[in-house]
This record gives structure tokens, C-alpha cells and sequence, in this order.
């Protein structure tokens, strides 16, 4: 019979090396990210690193890949969460090894510095995810979701506006100059020169980021009218044609030019940019992926179909997409691929067995208006001869646990918030945060896996029997395990 408490001393100094290994369980999520990232190749991540043999020595990029993952994995997006997750995390600690952990500033430079690096990650998650038979490409289902951009609606200026902003951001600095020269005179201490410099500053870049957001939208308006011009007039998405010009009520938000101020599923307003995938769907692997600035879907299931193409090497079969994906240019487009296309009508279906059920739920793009030069009767009928088919609803039904619960597991849940917007600026950067954030998904679905694999062994059943205590059953286990 056990008498008293055992030692309890939090300080006592360990006498003997410990083994950082014992600190976690056997199928923790560090080994096995460990494991996957020794398979990726991250040659490129050394190049950044000076060697003039100036300042102290760097964390190894390696090790800062494999933290940078290990918290996108539970969620952790900004570099100042990861840097206080890993402090109080065995499982980073051990990742860290005697290097220590990594502040935060070092988090955001590298993660900074190695944006174009980390993006292809995507790529060679699929490969792996292939690899281990977690992708059957025959059938994709790809849909789309808008993302907060690293800026405010507030900061949206109109067209017709920024000439009269110019103009009194002009006046304000013809007044701020009058005001220094007069402190100069007099030299006021309670309000140096250097207050009025600073505050000249920052209307000069206020001026400067005008003058682009003006630019931004000339520009735009160029492009619109050179795409229209190169669309034959069958496959023109739009009833009036552009005029090269910027209309009135044009925006360009002075924070970020390339976001877009898009409506959302909740039917709010927020600067966003429209990121879509195409997700298998045995196991929800993401295996195309694509960012744009319109947002409308319609015109991005060609680029997300290309990356499909890029990353698995073979075209599907079936390509699944509701009803914002619907335009005789994407049936065309499929079509002349050899795929099949399986897109919602925009229309309540019945249910496939003819009974009394609640219809499908439809997604924001089901509920907004098609427009009918884009969806025209040709394209809805062909569709509704698809749906007809009990082959074709079936397919499309799997929609809504294919692609949809994706976009849920990359933002998380209201007391496990994930990736609900970018904390970057600009297209480019946003594009390369979107494709980490798709290969970090299908690195957690191939660990996943593995750690379930593992788990079917004998050794996994043994622990499973010891944590149940059941004794009779972890004897007989014991026993088939001993070689005869």
C-alpha cells in the first residue's frame, strides 16, 4: 500500500541529458511533420542567407520551414501568435532543438524574405498526397470564397474624387509649408520644424498613393477594353461594351490597389480578393488552386482548372461546380478539354429519389442573378439535360462535403479562428499566402493519414488495449507479437 506524495520540485534541475523525445507522445504532430518535410525539397530557402561573414549566425531556414508549418497547422497565422505558441509548445520546442526559439521578428523577415519560395509547396503537397494514394482525379469539385484583404473599406476613393482630394492635399501642403517657414522664423519650441516635416511626409504620400489609385484604375479600364476587343462576340461575358475609360463611380483602395471591394456570403461588403480551388473528393485534398480580383466566379474555373492540370500532370474526368461557374465559355472550355461538366443550372433540384426531402442549400453565387449573356438558354439547357440524370445529381451532390467543408477547415471556427483573411498586401503576395495556406490543408490531411496508418499496426492496437485497461486483450496482443 503506497503511503505520502511523491517529490514535487517545479526548479530541480535535471542531472542526467534528457531525451527530447520523451517529452511527446510517439504519434505527435512534430515527428510526423518532421518526417513529411524531409521530403520536400527547400533548396532554394539557402540562398537568402549572406555569406560575406557579417552579423551573428541565422536560424538554419530549414528548421524555421518546418516551425512556420508546424503552426499554420494549429492555426496560427500571425507571426506574433506563432512566436507565443512556440514558446509554451513541447512540440515546437522540440522542433527548435538547441537552436531556441525564434522571435517574431525573425518569424515575419523569413516568412517575408521566402514568400516565393514556400508558394510551390503546394505543388509538391499534391504530389505527396498522390503518392499516398490520397487522390483519385477523376472527379474535381471547385468553388470559390472571398477573403479579407489587409485593408479597410474606408480607404476606397472614387474616381471622380481623387482630383479634388489632389487638389486639397495640395492647399494643405502650400499651408504646411507657410506654417514651417513661419516656426523657423520665430523658432517656436512648443511646435518644432520637425513636426511640420513629418506631417509633410505623410501628405506627400497620401498624394503619391492617390496618384496610383488613380493610375490603378485608368489602367484597368485599358485592360477591360483590350480583353473586350480580343473576345470573340459569342463568348463577351457583358452586355455593354467598355470604354477605355474609368467610370465615375470606379474605386481603388489607397491601402491596397490590387484588393476589390466584394459583397460577401453574409451579404455585407469587405475589401477582398476571390480565392477558388478544386478539391478531389475521396479524401478533400485541394489540387488546383487560384486567386483573382474579380469577383464574379464565373471566370475563374479556367485558371483553376489549369492548375489542376500543373499539379497532378492529368486532366479529370468530371469537373463539379455550382451554379456561378455557369457560362456556355466554361461548357465550351470543358468540352474542348474532354471533361465533362457537371454545373448547377441555378435552379432547386429534386431529390434523387423522387421523396420528400429539404432541397440542397445553395451557396451565395446559387442566390445572386445569372447574367444571361454569360448563362445563356444554350448552357442552361445543356446543364438541365445533366441534372436530369440521376448520375449527374449524384455527382454534384457530393459538393456539399467535397468543397465546401474545405473553405470551413482553412478559416476554423468562432473559438479556433484560422486563415478568415491576408495579413499581406499586394496580388503577388497574396497569391503565395493563399498556396501555402492550400498546401498546409493537404500537409495536415497526409499526416493525418499516416498517424491513422500507424495506428492500425500492432502497436498502435497494444496501446489503444493499454489505455483501455483492458488486460486479457493486451496479454493476447503481447503474445502474437513475440516471434514463435
Amino acid at each position: 500500500m503506497a503511503h505520502g506524495y511523491r517529490n514535487w520540485s517545479p526548479e530541480q534541475i535535471a542531472l542526467l541529458p534528457v531525451n527530447p523525445r520523451d517529452w511527446l507522445d510517439e504519434d505527435h504532430l512534430a515527428f510526423a511533420l518532421l518526417e513529411t518535410v524531409g521530403q520536400l525539397d527547400l533548396k532554394g530557402l539557402r540562398m537568402h542567407r549572406s555569406l560575406d561573414g557579417r552579423g551573428c549566425a541565422g536560424y538554419d531556414p530549414i528548421m524555421m520551414t518546418t516551425l512556420v508549418l508546424y503552426g499554420l497547422l494549429y492555426q496560427c497565422v500571425s507571426s506574433r501568435g506563432m512566436a507565443r505558441f512556440f514558446r509554451n509548445d513541447l512540440g515546437a520546442r522540440f522542433l527548435c532543438g538547441a537552436a531556441g526559439v525564434p522571435e517574431y521578428r525573425c518569424i515575419a523577415i523569413f516568412r517575408k524574405n521566402n514568400q516565393a519560395v514556400l508558394a510551390p509547396l503546394f505543388a509538391q503537397s499534391v504530389y505527396l498526397c498522390r503518392e499516398a494514394d490520397l487522390i483519385e482525379p477523376k472527379v474535381v469539385h471547385i468553388d470559390g470564397s472571398k477573403f479579407e484583404a489587409n485593408a479597410s473599406t474606408g480607404k476606397n476613393v472614387r474616381y471622380d474624387k481623387v482630383d479634388s482630394k489632389l487638389a486639397a492635399l495640395e492647399l494643405q501642403f502650400q499651408e504646411l509649408l507657410a506654417e514651417a517657414d513661419r516656426l523657423d522664423e520665430i523658432e517656436d519650441e512648443q511646435e518644432p520644424p520637425q513636426d511640420a516635416q513629418s506631417r509633410a511626409k505623410r501628405l506627400r504620400e497620401r498624394k503619391e498613393r492617390l496618384i496610383q489609385a488613380k493610375g490603378a484604375m485608368e489602367d484597368a479600364a485599358r485592360q477591360a477594353k483590350s480583353k473586350w476587343d480580343a473576345t470573340p462576340s459569342c463568348e463577351r461575358h457583358h452586355k455593354d461594351a467598355p470604354s477605355g475609360q474609368p467610370k465615375p463611380t470606379d474605386r481603388a483602395n489607397l491601402t491596397d490597389l490590387d484588393s476589390r471591394l466584394m459583397k460577401l456570403a453574409n451579404g455585407g461588403f469587405a475589401q477582398a480578393y476571390n480565392a477558388n480551388i478544386a478539391v478531389e473528393a475521396s479524401h478533400q485534398i485541394i489540387v488546383g488552386a487560384s486567386l483573382s480580383t474579380d469577383c464574379t466566379d464565373y471566370a475563374q474555373l479556367e485558371p483553376t482548372l489549369d492548375s489542376v492540370e500543373q499539379t497532378l500532370g492529368v486532366r479529370p474526368n468530371t469537373v463539379a461546380a455550382d451554379g456561378g461557374y455557369l457560362s456556355q465559355h466554361n461548357i465550351t472550355l470543358l468540352e474542348n478539354r474532354s471533361i465533362e461538366a457537371i454545373i448547377s443550372p441555378n435552379r432547386k433540384l429534386p431529390p434523387l429519389d423522387g421523396a420528400t426531402m429539404p432541397d440542397e442549400p445553395e451557396s451565395a453565387s446559387d442566390a445572386q442573378p445569372v447574367n444571361c449573356a454569360r448563362a445563356d438558354s444554350a448552357a442552361r439547357q445543356k446543364m438541365n439535360q445533366v441534372f436530369s440524370t440521376p448520375a449527374g445529381r449524384a455527382i454534384y451532390a457530393k459538393r456539399k462535403y467535397t468543397v465546401e467543408p474545405v473553405f470551413g477547415q482553412m478559416k476554423g471556427s468562432l473559438g479556433h479562428p484560422g486563415m478568415t483573411g491576408f495579413l499581406v498586401r499586394g496580388f503577388d503576395n497574396c497569391r503565395n499566402h493563399w498556396l501555402l495556406a492550400c498546401a498546409v490543408h493537404n500537409l495536415g490531411k497526409l499526416i493525418r493519414h499516416k498517424c491513422k496508418q500507424k495506428d492500425t499496426t500492432d502497436k498502435g492496437r497494444l496501446k489503444r488495449a493499454r489505455a483501455s485497461r483492458n488486460l486479457v486483450q493486451t496479454a493476447h496482443l503481447v503474445l502474437d507479437m513475440v516471434p514463435s
